[in-house]
C-alpha cells in the first residue's frame, strides 16, 4: 500500500513529466499500431481479392497464334502443376480519354463472373456484367487517366476507333496497381467477340495462360517459387515465346510497393522516437535522483529498500506508458482508416481495414518491457544514496563538482549575460547531452524525410532510378511511314534544338534460365547515364545489368550469360552495372542489334526526343498532331511531360503527406521534450536565479539567457544532425529502397533542404523555452532567505 501512495505522490508532484511521457508514448503507439494495421490489412485484402479472381500462381501472356496446345498439355501433366486455365483477351497500346493517353499495354477481357469474379467500388454486386458499349476500369486508372463514371474511353483497333462508356471501377489485385504499367479492363462478351474477329497489328488477340501450382508443393518447407518455375520452363519452354509473364508474388510486390516503402520509413521513425523517449526517461531519472537526494534518503531511513524505491519509479513510467498507449490505440483507429484510404489509388484495392488490436497489443507489450527494463537499469544509482549523507548535505555536492566548472572572470571580453550562459552550458554539460542527442536524431531524420521528396521530381528520378529522359515520343506502327521522321525532326527544330533522340522498348528475356526485363535501345550514346561500374553496352554482344540482377544471378562484370529470345540462345558479356528500377530492379540493358541476333523481327515503334527548351513541348506536340492528322491511325505523338506529371501526382501527395506528418511529430516531440527539460532545469536553478535577481538581473534578461542556452544546444545539435545525415542518409535510403530497385539513392542537398528543418527545430525550441521560462517571474530574492 505504501508503494502506491509513493507512486501517487510522485505523479502528483511531477504531473508535467507524467503527461509528457504519456503523450510521447501515445504518439509512438499510434504510429506503430497504424502502420502494423495498414500493412496487415492490405496484405490480407490482396490475398482475399486475388483468391476470388481465380488467378494462377504464374500467368503467361501469349499472342493467340503462337499458343502451342501440346505445350499446355505438357505443363498440365507435370507433377508440380495442379491445373492450367486459358483465358482469351485483346491487347492495345492506344487507350485514351479526352484528357490523357495511357501508353502502357491494356488487356481487354470479357467479364464472366463465374470464371473470374471481381469486387467493385460500388454497391451493385460482383455479378453485374457490362452492357454493350460499357467498360469497367481498375481503380488505379481513375487518376491515371483523369476520368470518372460516365466518361468515354477510346482505343485504336487499327481499322478505326472504338469508344466505351466507363460505368464502374473494380478491384484488380493482379495487374491493377499504380506501380504496374499493364492494366486489365472488362467489357461485354458480345463486344469482346466482335473485337476478336477484327484485330490487326495495333490491337492484338492474346491468351493468358494461368498455371496453378499444387498446394502440397507450395507448403513444403524447402519450396522456392523460382526453382519450380525454372523447372516448368526448362521442361516445356513456356517462357520463351510469351509476350510477358508475372507471378502472384511479383504482382503482390508491385501492388504493395508504396506501402512497404512508407512502412519502412515510419518504422524507422518510430524506432528513432523510441530512442528519444528512452533518452528523456534517462534524463528525468537522473535529474530526479539528483534533485530529490534528501527525499530518497528519508525514504531509506523509514525502511524503504532500494528495490522498492526503484520499482516505484519504474511503475510510475509504466503507468504513464499505459495511459499513453490507450490514447495511442484510440488515435490509431482513426489514423488507420485515414491512411488506408490514401492507398486505394496506389494499390487499386478496396479498403476494408480496421485496427489490428492483437498484433498492436503485442508490439505495445514489447515496448513496455523495453521501457521497464531500461528504467530499472537507470535507477541503479539509488543504491548509492546514503541516509546519513542525505541528512548532512541535503543533496549530492553540486557546485564545483567537476573539472568543467570555472570562474566567469576568465572571459573578460564577453558581456556578463553571455558569460553566465556559457558557464551554465559548460558546467552542466552532462544535463544538456540528452537534449543534444534528441536534436541530432530529429534533425537527421527530418532531413531524411525531406530527401524523399526528390523521388517526386522528374530530374531526380532520371538520375536516381535510371528513368530515360524524354519530352516527346512519336510512335510509328507502319514501317512505310518511317521516312516521315525527317519531317518530324524538322518541325521540332523549327521551335527548339533536339538534344537527344533514341528508340527504346521493354521486353522480357530468359537470362540463364530466369526471366528478366530487358531495356532495348537502338544506341546508348548520350542516352544513358554513365555506368555505375564498367561501361554501357556499345556492341551487339554486350549488356549492362542492375545491382539487383547482379545479386540474383551471382555474376559480375566480365562474366557471360546466355540470353534466350524466341527460342534462340546467344551468349552476351556483362560490361557494366546500371540504374533502372523497372521490375523492382530485375532488368538489364541491351542494344537492338543484340536482340536482332536472336530475333531479327523485333521492332521498336517509339522514337523519343529531348529538346533544349521544354516550355515549347506542348506547342510542338499540337503542331505535330495537326500535320500528321491524316496518319492518326499509324502515328501517335505524346507529350511525356503531362504524362509524367499525372503518374507522379499520387506518389507525390503520399510522400509529401508523410513528410508533413514527420515534421509535425518532430515539432510535437520538441515541444514536449524541451518543456520537460526546461522544467527540470528551472527547478534545479531556482537558487541561482534568485541570486541573479538579487544582483540586478531583470526577468527579461534571465528569460533570454534561459532560452538562448537551449537554442545554443539545439543549434549545435542541428549542425551535428546535418553532418550525421550527410554521412548516413544514402546508406539508409538505399537499404530501405533496395526492394523496389533503387540501389543508388544520391541525396541532393540544397540550402532549402537543410535550412528549413534546422530553422524549424531552432525556432520551435526558442518559442517553447521562452514560453516555459515565464515562471522566472515568480522567482524572488526571498527564496534565498527561505533556503
Amino acid at each position: 500500500m505504501a508503494i502506491w501512495k509513493l507512486i501517487k505522490a510522485n505523479i502528483k508532484s511531477k504531473k508535467e513529466s507524467f503527461i509528457g511521457i504519456a503523450i510521447l508514448v501515445a504518439i509512438i503507439t499510434c504510429m506503430l499500431a497504424t502502420i502494423i494495421s495498414v500493412t496487415v490489412c492490405l496484405d490480407s485484402q490482396y490475398d482475399n481479392a486475388i483468391s476470388k479472381t481465380n488467378t494462377g500462381d504464374i500467368v503467361y501472356i501469349y499472342n493467340s497464334d503462337e499458343v502451342d496446345n501440346d505445350m499446355i498439355k505438357e505443363i498440365t501433366s507435370m507433377n508440380e502443376v495442379e491445373k492450367v486455365i486459358q483465358i482469351p483477351c485483346i491487347s492495345s497500346r492506344r487507350v485514351s480519354t479526352k484528357l490523357r493517353e495511357y501508353r502502357s499495354m491494356v488487356f481487354f477481357f470479357a467479364y464472366e463472373p463465374d470464371k473470374q469474379m471481381y469486387q467493385f467500388f460500388d454497391d451493385e454486386g460482383s455479378k453485374l456484367v457490362p452492357r454493350q458499349g460499357e467498360i469497367y476500369l481498375p481503380k488505379a486508372m481513375e487518376k491515371k487517366l483523369g476520368c470518372k463514371i460516365g466518361d468515354k474511353i477510346s482505343f485504336d483497333t487499327g481499322y478505326g476507333e472504338e469508344s466505351f462508356t466507363i460505368t464502374r471501377f473494380f478491384e484488380e489485385p493482379f495487374i491493377g496497381a499504380e506501380m504496374i504499367g499493364y492494366k486489365n479492363v472488362l467489357i461485354n462478351q458480345e463486344d469482346f467477340n466482335r473485337l476478336r474477329e477484327n484485330t490487326e497489328e495495333i490491337c492484338v488477340n492474346m491468351e493468358t495462360i494461368h498455371v496453378f501450382i499444387k498446394d502440397e508443393i507450395k507448403n513444403q518447407a524447402n519450396y522456392k517459387e523460382s526453382k519450380t518455375l525454372d523447372k516448368i520452363n526448362k521442361q516445356t519452354g513456356v517462357q520463351n515465346g510469351c509476350v510477358t509473364s508475372m507471378t502472384k508474388s511479383e504482382a503482390k510486390s508491385f501492388t504493395l510497393m508504396m506501402d512497404n516503402i512508407l512502412s519502412a520509413i515510419i518504422s524507422c521513425f518510430v524506432f528513432l522516437l523510441l530512442i528519444v523517449v528512452l533518452i528523456v526517461i534517462s534524463h528525468n531519472v537522473s535529474s530526479s535522483i539528483e534533485m530529490e537526494y534528501l527525499s530518497f534518503g528519508i525514504l531509506k531511513s523509514q525502511g524503504f529498500t532500494n528495490g522498492l524505491i526503484r520499482i516505484s519509479l519504474v511503475l510510475q513510467y509504466l503507468i504513464a506508458g499505459i495511459v499513453g498507449s490507450l490514447l495511442g490505440l484510440l488515435g490509431s483507429v482513426f489514423a488507420t482508416n485515414l491512411l488506408g484510404k490514401e492507398f486505394i489509388s496506389l494499390t487499386g484495392l478496396i479498403w476494408k481495414g480496421k485496427l489490428e488490436l492483437g498484433l498492436s497489443m503485442l508490439a505495445v507489450i514489447a515496448l513496455f518491457l523495453f521501457i521497464v527494463l531500461f528504467t530499472f537499469i537507470k535507477t541503479k544509482k539509488i543504491a548509492k544514496i546514503s541516509p546519513v549523507q542525505a541528512f548532512s548535505l541535503g543533496h549530492e555536492p553540486v557546485y564545483f563538482k567537476g573539472r568543467m566548472d570555472f570562474y566567469v572572470d576568465k572571459m573578460k571580453h564577453l558581456p556578463l549575460s553571455m558569460k553566465l550562459v556559457i558557464k551554465a552550458l559548460v558546467s552542466n554539460a552532462k544535463e544538456y547531452i540528452s537534449t543534444l542527442l534528441i536534436i541530432i536524431l530529429l534533425t537527421t531524420f527530418t532531413i531524411m524525410a525531406t530527401s524523399m521528396n526528390q523521388l517526386t521530381k522528374d530530374e531526380n528520378l532520371y538520375s536516381m532510378v535510371g528513368t530515360l529522359d524524354s519530352h516527346i515520343t512519336v510512335r510509328i506502327t507502319s514501317d512505310e511511314l518511317r521516312p516521315l521522321l525527317a519531317d518530324i525532326r524538322t518541325t521540332i527544330e523549327e521551335e527548339t534544338s533536339i538534344t537527344k533522340e533514341y528508340s527504346t522498348n521493354n521486353a522480357y528475356f530468359m537470362v540463364d534460365g530466369t526471366q528478366f526485363l530487358g531495356r532495348v535501345l537502338d544506341h546508348t550514346d548520350g542516352v544513358l547515364q554513365p555506368a555505375l561500374e564498367g561501361k554501357n553496352p556499345e556492341y551487339n554482344n554486350e549488356i549492362a545489368i542492375t545491382e539487383v540482377m547482379k545479386d540474383e544471378l551471382g555474376k559480375d562484370i566480365g562474366d557471360t550469360v546466355i540470353i534466350d529470345n524466341s527460342g534462340v540462345q546467344k551468349e552476351f558479356l556483362i560490361v557494366g552495372t546500371c540504374k533502372n528500377m523497372n521490375d523492382l530492379g530485375r532488368n538489364f540493358t541491351i542494344l537492338l542489334e543484340g536482340v536482332h541476333k536472336m530475333n531479327p523481327e523485333f521492332k521498336i515503334m517509339d522514337v523519343s526526343f529531348c529538346v533544349a527548351d521544354d516550355s515549347k513541348v506542348e506547342g510542338i506536340v499540337t503542331t505535330l498532331e495537326t500535320k500528321l492528322r491524316e496518319y492518326e491511325n499509324e502515328i501517335r505523338v505524346s507529350n511525356n511531360q503531362k504524362e509524367n506529371d499525372s503518374t507522379n501526382e499520387t506518389i507525390r501527395m503520399v510522400i509529401m503527406g508523410v513528410t508533413m506528418v514527420i515534421y509535425l511529430i518532430s515539432l510535437f516531440f520538441i515541444a514536449i521534450v524541451i518543456g520537460m527539460i526546461c522544467r527540470k532545469a528551472f527547478l534545479r536553478e531556482k537558487i541561482d536565479l534568485g541570486i541573479y535577481k538579487s544582483v540586478g538581473f531583470t526577468t527579461g534578461s534571465l528569460r533570454f539567457q534561459f532560452s538562448f542556452r537551449f537554442v545554443t544546444v539545439v543549434l549545435i545539435g542541428t549542425v551535428l544532425g546535418t553532418i550525421l545525415n550527410v554521412l548516413t542518409n544514402d546508406v539508409l535510403m538505399n537499404n530501405m529502397l533496395y526492394n523496389i530497385g533503387i540501389t543508388h539513392f544520391n541525396t541532393k542537398y540544397t540550402v532549402q533542404n537543410i535550412l528549413i528543418p534546422c530553422l524549424w527545430i531552432c525556432s520551435c525550441t526558442f518559442a517553447y523555452s521562452w514560453l516555459l521560462s515565464r515562471k522566472i517571474k515568480r522567482v524572488s530574492c526571498r527564496m534565498l532567505i527561505q533556503e
